[in-house]
């Protein structure tokens, strides 16, 4: 029966792609991703930032999630835009 099973996984497309966030937005200062990220956790959501290069300088994006189901992320935005008065976007999650 094993070898009747044949599995086929493109590893590369499952690591970029699993599952969704929503992207609350980039900041300069540690201090304003300490902050964001606390208020996130207190009002129960999973948060996490990552540092990107951009042309004038590292920033840090917050992000919300991930969720394997997109529509969670989706129904959250409004919550998350009272909580924050940020207007986040639900964009893939891909491992780093």
């Amino acid at each position: 029966l094993q070898q009747q099973t044949i599995v086929e996984q493109d590893v590369d497309r499952l690591l970029t792609s699993a599952g969704w966030v929503v992207q609350l937005g980039s900041f300069r200062h540690q201090k304003n991703v300490k902050d964001l990220l606390n208020r996130l956790e207190k009002a129960g959501y999973r948060a996490f930032s990552r540092p990107v290069k951009t042309s004038s300088g590292t920033l840090t994006k917050v992000f919300v999630g991930p969720d394997l189901q997109k529509n969670n992320l989706e129904d959250a935005l409004s919550h998350l835009k009272e909580l924050t008065n940020l207007q986040g976007r639900v964009t893939p999650f891909t491992v780093q």
